[in-house]
């Protein structure tokens, strides 16, 4: 019976770490050397550079999509502090822009995103 219970907890137990990032599979770095994250069916990536954050629109399977009619924010902290950046369209829709004044290695981000057709919805990083 013990070893039952044991068992059925272990197989509960070994998915844990993927849902810890905020959705049930993991993802392999993106098209743009990012991370991944989820919005409802569609994926984000995010690339961040010391000041600047591209949010890249994605489909389920991780292709290119239009970040057109898109927008939201960003929350980093970094360095001991909190911004809330605004998301601004990128040339050609092809990604959402933000700017500000932090250090990318290290910063945690949490993005909240309305893509055109769908209600808000958050996203979580944490960047190498």
């Amino acid at each position: 019976m013990y070893r039952r219970l044991l068992l059925a907890a272990l197989a509960l137990a070994a998915p844990l770490p993927a849902l810890a990032q905020g959705h049930g599979h993991a993802h392999a770095a993106g098209p743009n050397g990012g991370k991944i994250g989820e919005l409802g069916n569609t994926h984000v990536e995010i690339v961040a550079r010391d000041g600047e954050l591209r949010l890249y629109v994605l489909d389920a399977q991780d292709r290119p999509a239009s970040a057109r009619g898109a927008n939201g924010n960003a929350i980093v902290q970094a360095g001991g502090r909190n911004q809330t950046l605004r998301f601004e369209p990128g040339p050609g829709d092809a990604y959402l822009v933000a700017r500000g004044e932090f250090a990318a290695k290290g910063a945690r981000v949490v993005t909240s995103v309305a893509l055109p057709g769908q209600p808000t919805r958050q996203a979580r990083f944490a960047l190498d």
